[in-house]
């Protein structure tokens, strides 16, 4: 019995003990504006940056649902900190939906012209599109939001490549990085180009996971110019409400009506290269290429849980974080 009590204390207190090292550890005097949307908190130096973010915060949320298709239905908050000496940012539906924002310099690897906002905008994109959940799914969110579809049948290539595609449509974003997008030229131009399978955002060797936001960004942005943004839409409509056994591969024939083997040859299709390079043999590519631990179903259950931790960890190609 007292071996069942002292566990008991034990694990009653060790959330408080975390609690002491989170994300606004160390900040006084917080204070809360809030929009129509979002719920903005942050200390008192971060004053500045909160008015940012609360003067777009409520158009951005319009503007990225209503190219998905969708419609703004949820509260957000957004927590800002300084007491990170790293411009970073990340989105987290574990347990509840939450944007955290570090507020400090601009990296000078990231092509931004907004700073804080853009970054922002990243993380906000990926707030939609893991919440476009059917009403059934909605209704778990009563009890934590880490109930969503698109947590268990996609991967990190999948939610980056949306966030930086959508970060890119303007003049800014790392898409319209000719340092950024080289990655993907050059893996095209030394015959070393990945299947998809190899791009999930498991990779132990370099580039590491930042190969879900070279290449998850560049077969984003091919989709969207290729089939559309109401098609785009669709595919996370249909991962946020139903899966198949083959998972990312199966709710991406389902909406656009080819196997991603096949789209991901036309989109390896679609990259210039200096002509110079001559053709390359594809299949013989990509068979090479397939050197990443695999990534198996069960896994993604974790993915929401730990892709703070992974995008901490990971700077290569001026990722970060969920914007990161």
């Amino acid at each position: 019995m007292r071996r069942f009590v002292s566990l008991f204390i034990i694990f009653f207190c060790l959330p408080f003990a975390f609690s002491y090292g989170g994300f606004m550890s160390g900040e006084k005097s917080l204070r809360v504006v809030k929009t129509e949307w979002f719920d903005i908190i942050f200390p008192e130096k971060c004053e500045s940056t909160a008015r940012k973010i609360a003067s777009v915060a409520d158009s951005y949320y319009s503007e990225i649902s209503s190219k998905l298709g969708t419609e703004p239905y949820q509260r957000f908050p957004v927590s800002i900190t300084s007491s990170i000496e790293d411009l970073n940012a990340f989105f987290s539906p574990a347990p509840y939906n939450m944007i955290c924002l570090y507020d400090t310099a601009l990296d000078e690897n990231l092509d931004s012209s907004e700073g804080i906002e853009s970054v922002f905008y990243h993380e906000l994109t990926h707030a939609v599109t893991l919440n476009m959940k059917s009403p059934f799914w909605r209704g778990l969110s009563v009890m934590a939001d880490l109930f969503t579809l698109p947590g268990i049948s996609l991967t990190s290539f999948w939610y980056e490549g949306a966030a930086v595609s959508f970060e890119s449509l303007g003049e800014g974003g790392r898409l319209n990085s000719p340092f950024f997008t080289q990655v993907v030229a050059q893996a095209k131009i030394d015959g070393k180009f990945p299947s998809w399978r190899d791009v999930t955002g498991a990779r132990d060797i370099y580039p590491g996971g930042s190969v879900a936001y070279y290449f998850g960004g560049a077969f984003a942005n091919y989709l969207q110019e290729t089939y559309g943004m109401e098609k785009y839409g669709e595919f996370w409509k249909r991962a946020g409400k139903s899966t198949t056994l083959s998972f990312c591969a199966g709710v991406f024939k389902k909406v656009y009506g080819l196997k991603m083997s096949r789209a991901w040859q036309d989109f390896y299709d679609s990259i210039e290269v200096p002509s110079e390079f001559g053709e390359i043999d594809y299949s013989l590519v990509s068979r090479s290429m397939s050197m990443d631990v695999p990534l198996s179903p069960i896994s993604t259950l974790f993915l929401p849980l730990f892709s703070f931790g992974r995008r901490i960890q990971e700077k290569a190609g001026g990722s970060f974080q969920s914007r990161a």
